[in-house]
């Protein structure tokens, strides 16, 4: 008799051990994969970022933004949206700002993972009465570890990123 529940208390001792190292390899690889996600997420944001800092906006509507970019070895008419819960990017090169129109293209993916609720929320280098004033754009969005479905309240990190606009001097000399 004492071996049987011996042999019972070990069973469920075991149980308890296996389902609680089976919630920490589950938890590992969440994290993981939104770890991964996260990184992919933060390097393309910082990427526009980047554009958005040396460039002129040309046309931001809704979740597309569309920049005319100087630091290239050839001026570049970009554009990134948001689309399928990805991050797109489109270019041209053009010779001046005038030929940067939104027949930009954004149809290459910056980003694998699944991203949700980005905004792009721009604020233009000229007040209401036309005064200049430092622009700045800023960039948030929702990180998801899973590919595809909905975003899961414990699967996802909320990120953003803000940048000040240099074109301060550059669009009141046009």
């Amino acid at each position: 008799m004492e071996v049987l529940v011996a042999i019972f208390i070990f069973n469920i001792m075991m149980v308890a051990v296996v389902q609680i190292f089976g919630n920490s390899a589950s938890s590992y690889r969440n994290a993981v994969k939104i770890q991964r996600n996260l990184e992919d997420a933060q390097y393309s944001i910082n990427q526009i970022m980047k554009t958005l800092r040396t460039s002129t906006i040309v046309d931001k509507s809704g979740l597309e933004v569309t920049v005319f970019d100087y630091s290239r070895a050839t001026d570049a008419c970009i554009k990134y949206k948001f689309a399928s819960h990805k991050i797109m990017v489109g270019y041209e090169d053009h010779a001046d700002l005038a030929d940067c129109t939104s027949s930009v293209s954004a149809d290459k993916e910056m980003t694998s993972g699944r991203i949700e609720n980005m905004n792009f929320d721009i604020t233009e280098s000229e007040d209401q009465t036309g005064n200049p004033v430092v622009g700045k754009a800023t960039i948030s969005a929702k990180v998801c570890t899973e590919s595809s479905g909905s975003c899961s309240a414990t699967g996802t990190v909320q990120i953003q990123s803000s940048v000040s606009l240099r074109d301060y001097d550059v669009s009141f000399q046009q």
